[in-house]
Formats: structure tokens, C-alpha cells, sequence
């Protein structure tokens, strides 16, 4: 049942989403109240398992957003109840899971490549060309395929022509994704693995299986197919490796002012107050930067002390230890472990055989109703950020009144100055980092012309999308008609104020500018702030 729970943690998008996570739990759970006794060993990886899902669960108290953060309690829920279950798993059995890897990533290449043509599933398998599998996200796929091929290199198994072919769809694969960061890990890591294997049979046979997939890739990628020829522009310079170092200088500050972090998604919310740059991110694109972000520090260094401490020990293989440490490299870079389904392979490399062990006994009178409310839990939450991500939010509100994303995009469709006022204030009581809320509240404000009240909004508004050059000029052109609306009643006072306010804007602007980090410079979104000669004009005319 464990082996079933495993491949479809996969198939169901890798648990990115909500739905998935809770889907697993459930059956999860269910593995787990089947059990009389559950043996439990309080070591470093089952206390960061533990840590990582308990911060998330009651990260809601103190996050941005407590609505949306709630929903972090139940995605990484998998992730304890995995650990669980693996602790009541021989060795061989976790190790089998393992192995379990590259025939996944084969049946995932067979399955979406040519799916990826088909126009119903195209924009599902594929991103700008890239082959993205069930992950629906190349980079990741990527690195789950790499994973593949370690487990096939390190494994002492003879090559056969069965393995053989899984190697081919598997490298296949993984230069259809076209991601450059795995590609240049590949060589280099697998590599290692062979010297590793010490095999020269092994050797062999993966260099023809090489050649074969490194041909086969490059072949349909002529033709107009996949992102393998993007290993040639892996540069020092590239703008995505450039936009990642300015995400974590701009989320280092926030680490050290949040100890107990943001909270799910709360770096989504308030990237807007504090980037130095030109970006819109969900992840910071750096698994441990995210945590530290998210749970803050204690989760944080469980983790770390988990990883550290099975890559040191001897109860460690070297297929455990060159499958971790490939994993938590690529985290260093991208988002994997937001793929809940990833954790399960970085708990399969962890050290479960230390600690002292316990026994506990399950009395189903206990176990059965709170696996229950558990799996309840599980649906009313996965229901419901499902129906907000889909575009109902109505429903999905009812179901979940503190969903914010569902309450931006009600806001949207609101035109009455007031309903819109009170849909941004229910927004901001929950929420004080959503620049759209204090937008419509400046707009609610101008509408019953309360230009005093429009302006406080307003800036705070910009505050949080600085780099949004729409924010200013749409300031001006409020201001601009608050001036003049003000003169024609012989409102002086007032007229100088929103004139005041209008000479402020150019400072405003070249504020940002002055903060903006140099990295912003040499990607390819770059700030774009210049305001309209109609602005200058104006200004000129009022000097």
C-alpha cells in the first residue's frame, strides 16, 4: 500500500497542490490507523519531519496571511505521516521505494512526451518547449529524472537490457527539459556514480546509453522539439541565475527581522515591500531560504541537522547519500521540495536506524475518529484552495470565508464605490500586504471624493508595488484632477496639498531607483519607472 501511496504521490502533480497533499494524507492515515502499534525512534530526521509540519500547521497564529497559511498546514502534512510510515518499515523496504525512482521518471517520459503534442494536454506536459511530465514544471522534472539515473548507476544490479532502455528514457527525458542547471550537474554527477560503482561493464553500458539518448534528444530537438540544445547557453550571466541571487538578497533581511518566519505564502504577499528589483515570485527559488521564509529558524535547522547528520553516518549508503546530497544541491536553486511529493525522497535518504525506539500502542477508539477529523480537514481545505485556484471563488468562500485569493478576485468585479471599499477592508483585516486592497480602498475614497483619505491608501498601495509604474501615474492623474476640482470650489489649501503631493511622486520614484539593487540591472526584467512627459509638463507648469 505504501509502494501504491508512493508512485501516486507523483502522478498527482508531485502534491504542489493542496488537493494532492490532502488526497495522500488521507490514504496515508488510513495506512496508519490499520496499525496496532506504531514504532516511533526519536531521531534527527523524524524531529525535522516533525518540526517542518508542525511550524506550518500553526503558522497560521502569526502569519501574513492566516487564511492562506493554513493551507501550509496541510500540504506539508504528508511529510510527517510519510516518516511515520517509513518507521515502520524494514530497511529494504524504504530502500525499494528508492529504486522505485528511475522506472517512475521512465513511465513519466513515455507517458507525457508524446502527450505534450496533443493540444488538450500540450500546455499541461510542456512549458515554452520543455518537456515538464507530471511535475508540469521542467526544472523539477529534471532533477527527479537525474535522481533516476544515480538510483540506476548506484544500484548492484548487472546491466540488462531492461535497464538499459529505462537509462535511455530516462536521459532522454531529462534533456528534453531543457534545464541547464541539471544539465551541467549530469556529467559531472554521474560520473561520480560510476567511479562509485567501480564496475566497467556498468561504465560501458551507460556510455552507449548515453550516446543513445544524447542522439535521440538532440535529433528531435532539430526538428523543432524539447530544450536539449539550452545546455549551450548556460552562462555565468544567464538572468535566471542572476534573478535568484536578487531574491535571496532581497529575503535575507526578512529571515533575520521573522524568526518564526512569514508563514505559508506570506513571501508571495510582501515580496512587493521589500524586492530591489523588477520580479513577481511565488518561491524563492531556494528550498532553504523558503523554509527559513516560511517556519522560520527552528525548522530550519532540524533540517540541516537531519541532512548533516545521515550524509556522516555509516548507517548511510552511498545510493542514499549521492541521491541527498544531488537533491538538496538542485534545492539550493529551484523550488523541488514545493513538491511535497519530493520530501519523500529526501526521508528515504535520512538515517532512521539511530535513536532510541518506542512502541505505541494504537487503540482504534482514539486512532480512527482523529484520522477522521484529519482526513476532513484534508478536504475542506484541499476543496477549497482547488475551487479559489480554478476561478470559483464564490464557492470556494463559502467553503473557506478567510480565503484571500478568492476575496482579490471578487474584489475585481466589484464597481460600487462602497461594496468596494468594504470588500478591501475585509481583505486588509486579514492581510495589511495586498497592494490591490489599498488600491481599491484609494479608489473607493476618490470616488466619494475624500482625497485625504485617497492619498494615505494610495501610498500605501505603492509601498508594497513599487515597481509598478501604472501605481504613479495613475497617483497623478487622481491628484491632477483633486487640484483641479479643488480650484474651481476656491479650495487653495487643498489645491496645494494635491500639488504638493504630485511634486512627491518624482521623488518617490527616484527613491526606488536609488534602492534598486545592481542585479536588477542585468536581468531581463529591468525597472521601468520613467514617468510620462505629460507628468513633467505639469510639474514645469506648476514651478
Amino acid at each position: 500500500m505504501l509502494r501504491v501511496i508512493f508512485w501516486l504521490s507523483f502522478a498527482a502533480v508531485g502534491l504542489y497542490y493542496e488537493w494532492g497533499s490532502a488526497l495522500v494524507s488521507i490514504a496515508l492515515l488510513v495506512y496508519l490507523a490499520r496499525k496496532k502499534q506504531l514504532t516511533l525512534r526519536l531521531n534527527p530526521a523524524f524531529l525535522a519531519a516533525a518540526a517542518i509540519t508542525l511550524f506550518y500547521a500553526v503558522g497560521w497564529l502569526w502569519a501574513v496571511d492566516s487564511g492562506v497559511a493554513a493551507w501550509g498546514g496541510v500540504k506539508h502534512l504528508p511529510v510527517l505521516l510519510f516518516a511515520l510510515c517509513l518507521m515502520q518499515e524494514e530497511k529494504d523496504a524504504r530502500l525499494r521505494l528508492l529504486r522505485d525512482i528511475p522506472w517512475m521518471g521512465a513511465a513519466m517520459v513515455l507517458l507525457t512526451f508524446p502527450l505534450q503534442f496533443v493540444p488538450l494536454f500540450s500546455r499541461m506536459f510542456s512549458v515554452s518547449g520543455r518537456l515538464a511530465g507530471l511535475f508540469q514544471y521542467p526544472n523539477t522534472f529534471a532533477c527527479f529524472l537525474l535522481l533516476g539515473l544515480e538510483v540506476l548507476l548506484l544500484e548492484r544490479e548487472k546491466p540488462t537490457w531492461r535497464r538499459l532502455g529505462c537509462g535511455i528514457l530516462v536521459l532522454f527525458g531529462l534533456l528534453q527539459t531543457g534545464s541547464r542547471a541539471v544539465l551541467v550537474m549530469t556529467l559531472p554527477l554521474l560520473l561520480v556514480c560510476l567511479l562509485l560503482r567501480k564496475d566497467k561493464k556498468t561504465a560501458l553500458w551507460a556510455l552507449a546509453g548515453g550516446a543513445v539518448a544524447a542522439a535521440l534528444a538532440f535529433g528531435v530537438t532539430a526538428l523543432g522539439v524539447g530544450g536539449a540544445d539550452r545546455v549551450t547557453e548556460v552562462t555565468g550571466e544567464a538572468s535566471t541565475l542572476l534573478g535568484r541571487l536578487l531574491y535571496w538578497k532581497d529575503a535575507l533581511p526578512q529571515i533575520l527581522r521573522h524568526p518564526l518566519g512569514l508563514g505559508y505564502l506570506g513571501y508571495y504577499f510582501t515580496q512587493g515591500s521589500f524586492q530591489t528589483g523588477v520580479y513577481s515570485v511565488r518561491w524563492a527559488h531556494n528550498d532553504l531560504v523558503q523554509l527559513l521564509l516560511d517556519v522560520g529558524w527552528l525548522p530550519a535547522i532540524a533540517a540541516v541537522w537531519a541532512a548533516v547528520q545521515s550524509l556522516l553516518s555509516r548507517r548511510v549508503c552511498a545510493l542514499r547519500r549521492m541521491v541527498l546530497l544531488t537533491l538538496l544541491g538542485h534545492c539550493m536553486f529551484d523550488f523541488d521540495l514545493q513538491f511535497a511529493a519530493m520530501y519523500f525522497i529526501v526521508l528515504l535518504c535520512l538515517d532512521w536506524e539511530g535513536g532510541k525506539e518506542k512502541r505505541l500502542q494504537l487503540k482504534k477508539a482514539l486512532s480512527v475518529p482523529a484520522a477522521a477529523v484529519l482526513s476532513a480537514l484534508c478536504l475542506w481545505i484541499g476543496a477549497t484552495s482547488t475551487l479559489s485556484y480554478e476561478g470559483y471563488p464564490d464557492t470556494a468562500l463559502k467553503l473557506w470565508p478567510w480565503d484571500t485569493f478568492s476575496r482579490m478576485t471578487q474584489l475585481q468585479q466589484i464597481e460600487d464605490a462602497a461594496a468596494l471599499d468594504t470588500a478591501a477592508q475585509q481583505i486588509l483585516q486579514q492581510n495589511g500586504s495586498v497592494a490591490l486592497a489599498w488600491d481599491a480602498r484609494a479608489l473607493a475614497a476618490y470616488a466619494r471624493g475624500d482625497f485625504g483619505a485617497m492619498m494615505e491608501y494610495k501610498r500605501q498601495a505603492i509601498a508594497l508595488s513599487r515597481y509598478t509604474p501604472e501605481t504613479y501615474i495613475d497617483y497623478f492623474h487622481r491628484l491632477q484632477m483633486g487640484v483641479s476640482l479643488y480650484t474651481q470650489a476656491g479650495d487653495t489649501a487643498s489645491a496645494a496639498i494635491c500639488q504638493k503631493e504630485i511634486l512627491a511622486i518624482d521623488s518617490m520614484v527616484r527613491q526606488v531607483l536609488d534602492e534598486t539593487d545592481p542585479l536588477a540591472w542585468r536581468i531581463a526584467d529591468k525597472p521601468e519607472l520613467e514617468l510620462p512627459a505629460e507628468y513633467y509638463n505639469y510639474i514645469a507648469a506648476l514651478q
